[in-house]
């Protein structure tokens, strides 16, 4: 799995009503969109998918890790 942005990450500064939900797996929409809460909900849980392809994978964090996480 490849874990680097297509190119250079660049992070705009947030305008008014906008809002950054999480970091880990990002969509970076060429322009603003009006979604419904559905559509919201299922990019979340898109976006959730790829990071946690990423997490957990054996090479980038064990089992332990995500035990101790879960412990706090």
């Amino acid at each position: 799995m490849d874990s680097q942005p297509p190119g250079n990450l660049k992070i705009e500064l947030l305008g008014e009503n906008e809002l950054t939900l999480d970091m880990d797996a990002i969509l970076a929409l060429p322009s603003p969109q009006r979604c419904t809460l559905k559509d919201i909900m299922e990019k979340v849980d898109g976006l959730h998918a790829i990071a946690n392809g990423f997490f957990r994978q054996e090479d980038v964090f064990t089992d332990y890790a995500f035990e101790v996480w879960r412990g706090e």
